[in-house]
């Protein structure tokens, strides 16, 4: 363009000295200068509207370059949003991998420079401290139970918790025990519940726990009854252990088994002392009455499995056994629970099941001289019975369930009974718990129970359990 401006410039130089390169002493006439300049008018207009469509083509083909531009751009800004959003998963990604990778390492330094998880308060020196307090009250239209009209500090419970080195971990709980005895009378007692040391980074995913502990044998008996979802002890884990979870002395070792399917599958077995369970009876000729008299060691195992149907519902069946080393004593568990959650809710749906059966050689009866119904040898007994319990969790605060549970022995009368509750949950470790129980006692007579409990603590081993 500005070569174009330099060749106007000189034409209309060359222009404007042509009349002064005439010949001197020439003399060229007003008319013909006249019809010269004019022709020199018609030739610049000529030039001048040429430049003009050529500058404005140029304008036109510069605003073209510009949109043009413009839009490239906008599309170089939506490639580079559609290459984020590529790149978004692929460095989460990578950061899981990281993660995983991170955690792997740490798994492989475990046994030498593992320290105390999130959640043990208490540090390494100083273990976690619990005081959890069960209280119940009474209320029954049948005047022979020793509970009725009785308000009973069933347990307080102190727990010491914590690691006594990395890998290592140190679990006590000692309770306070009111016990009504069939005159009403109640006794107080001090219990060691639990005291053993876990070691928790044993090779091939296994475990090892030395000392006394509450049986891993069901569901509910493992765990301690403030923790249980519902407020009385089931009838065939009162008939076989007694009104207290069944405890002993002994060790444990249980492993993860890993498999294909990523099931969750746990083996367990111990070997236990044989405790003498408390409120047990003589042996009867009728059958057995229980609790379970044990003869010698116990041998126990389980076997429990956790895999899910789906996105938020999933199964846990398990097995369990324990017998004494004498062979006379014979216990089997089978146990069954579904549980369903509700998506972003606290709504909850467990349907949990236990069955019990039991073997057991008892002293027969017979005549001897002048002696009606001397024992004068053993025989087979059997009993069996379980539980279903239907519990759902409204919200962050309800929770209603109901059960049923039966009892059936040997020459014996069965019994069989139904619970119904409602939760209020104040905090996670505080709740009460109104209830009521139907009883279809051995004799054929009726029961109609009310019951309110009260559960309140502080500290670590205080917290509601969650599924």
């Amino acid at each position: 363009m500005l070569l174009h401006k330099w060749e106007f410039l000189l034409t209309l130089s060359l222009a404007l000295l042509v009349p002064s390169a005439a010949c001197p002493g020439q003399t060229e006439e007003p008319g013909d200068l006249k019809a010269e300049l004019e022709k020199m008018k018609s030739v610049l207009n000529e030039m001048k509207s040429s430049y003009e469509m050529r500058i404005k083509a140029l304008e036109r083909k510069v605003a073209e370059q510009e949109a043009f531009k413009a839009e490239i751009d906008e599309k170089e800004k939506e490639i580079q949003g559609l290459r984020e959003k590529i790149a978004e998963p692929e460095k989460k990604a990578g950061v899981e991998a990281l993660e995983e990778r991170v955690e792997q390492l740490e798994q492989a330094e475990a046994p030498r420079h593992k320290a105390a998880p999130v959640g043990a308060y208490g540090g390494l020196m100083n273990p976690d401290l619990s005081v959890i307090a069960n209280v119940k009250g009474f209320l029954s239209d049948n005047e022979s139970n020793p509970r009725h009209k009785k308000v009973v500090v069933e347990e307080a419970e102190v727990g010491l918790q914590g690691f006594l080195w990395p890998g290592i971990r140190g679990d006590i709980f000692a309770a306070l025990e009111q016990h009504v005895h069939e005159d009403g009378d109640i006794e107080t007692e001090v219990d060691l519940e639990e005291a053993y040391a876990s070691f928790l980074d044993l090779p091939v995913n296994s475990q090892l726990q030395v000392g006394r502990k509450l049986q891993e044998f069901g569901r509910l008996n493992p765990l301690h009854p403030h923790h249980w979802a519902v407020p009385d002890t089931p009838l065939p884990l009162l008939r076989l252990f007694g009104d207290h979870p069944w405890f002993d002395d002994g060790l444990q070792v249980s492993t993860l088994v890993p498999n294909p399917w990523d099931v969750y599958v746990k083996l367990q077995g111990g070997v236990w002392n044989g405790k003498k369970l408390e409120g047990e009876h003589a042996e009867q000729a009728a059958g057995f009455e229980g609790p379970v008299a044990w003869k010698g060691h116990v041998f126990t195992g389980r076997t429990s499995l956790d895999f899910p149907l789906s996105e938020h519902t999933n199964v846990m069946p398990g097995y369990s056994f324990a017998g004494d080393e004498s062979g006379e004593t014979l216990l089997h568990g089978a146990d069954f629970t579904l549980i369903h959650r509700w998506p972003r809710s606290y709504r909850k749906l467990r349907w949990q099941n236990e069955l019990f059966f039991g073997d057991f050689a008892i002293a027969s009866e017979g005549e001897a001289g002048d002696h009606a119904h001397q024992h004068v040898g053993k025989r087979d007994a059997d009993a069996w019975g379980g539980y279903s319990l239907l519990e759902l969790t409204l919200d962050k605060y309800w929770d209603t369930g109901v059960r049923f549970d039966w009892w059936d022995g040997d020459d014996l009368d069965d019994e069989w009974g139904t619970t119904a509750f409602l939760s209020y949950f104040f905090t996670h470790s505080m709740y009460a718990r109104p209830a009521y129980r139907y009883s279809r006692l051995p004799g054929g007579e009726n029961e109609h129970l009310g019951l309110m409990q009260l559960v309140f603590g502080l500290g670590p081993h205080a917290h509601r359990l969650e599924d």
